[in-house]
């Protein structure tokens, strides 16, 4: 048999019981959580406190390095002339390597001249070759237009490459121009 208890304090005793004891589980899950959570600042505070100090001491030795490397004006004056001179110029000794290092086997260079720009006329490369073997008709001359336009060396200053003049007479001769984008200047 079992025990029934019919009295009605007892009921509502267990009843604020049971209530107290869930609000007090409540409340150390809400204070370990506040702990967990005054933990993790804590941590990130003394993180970020050691990054600061790292970045401090990275400006101070950069500082020194910028204050050790300070060009006087005088030297960057100088550096900006030359730099300003280098900007117009063409450096033809890639661009004569390039072509040495792309000409089809079948064609022999016979003329080969470097005009740099002035006020009317663009800078160019013009190359005059001749075909050896005539059997092999325009298709050497292709190879070699489509080498010289696949070469940065030659199309970093030259993007503009095209075949001029076609001159018949026992051999043939062939054009390759090569010429920067704008006008002179």
């Amino acid at each position: 048999m079992y025990r029934v208890n019919l009295y009605r304090e007892y009921f509502v005793r267990r009843r604020s019981l049971r209530g107290r004891a869930a609000r007090t589980a409540l409340l150390a899950g809400l204070l370990t959580a506040e702990v967990i959570l005054v933990g993790l600042l804590t941590v990130s505070a003394l993180l970020l406190t050691e990054h600061a100090r790292s970045l401090r001491g990275e400006i101070s030795r950069r500082s020194v390095v910028v204050s050790a490397d300070t060009l006087t004006t005088r030297q960057l004056e100088t550096a900006r002339a030359l730099v300003k001179i280098k900007a117009g110029r063409i450096v033809w000794s890639p661009k004569l390597s390039a072509l040495a290092g792309q000409i089809d086997p079948s064609i022999s260079l016979d003329q080969v001249v470097g005009q740099s720009a002035q006020r009317a006329q663009r800078a160019r490369l013009s190359t005059v070759g001749i075909i050896r073997d005539q059997a092999a008709g325009m298709a050497p001359v292709s190879a070699f237009i489509d080498k010289l336009r696949g070469d940065p060396r030659i199309t970093e200053d030259f993007p503009r490459i095209h075949l001029e003049t076609i001159e018949g007479g026992g051999a043939s001769h062939v054009q390759v121009i090569c010429e920067t984008a704008g006008s002179g200047s």
